[in-house]
């Protein structure tokens, strides 16, 4: 089974006030994916861009304050798309 079909299997987490960093990371992997399906598939390799993706997004989830009112993807998906642009242009 390749890494997407697993990812897509992982429910997401609606609350993130009461899941844990790992639970918000782990139930938003399909996030990543999803940004780099749609806007990046065609620049470089899609692994690498994952890997980047991911890393953004638990940096996001270190730097999320669930008591700010948005949601969890509201707050990662611009930085999720900053680093994987940023690691395209260099």
């Amino acid at each position: 089974m390749d890494y997407i079909s697993k990812v897509h299997k992982i429910p997401m987490v609606v609350d993130a006030t009461v899941a844990s960093k790992d639970e918000l990371i782990k139930s938003h992997l399909k996030l990543v994916t999803s940004i780099v399906n749609k806007r990046y598939r065609d620049h470089y390799l899609f692994d690498d861009l994952i890997q980047v993706g991911n890393m953004a997004l638990i940096k996001a989830a270190d730097a999320y304050d669930p008591t700010s009112g948005y949601a969890f993807a509201t707050y990662a998906i611009p930085r999720i798309k900053m680093d994987v642009m940023n690691h395209i242009i260099d």
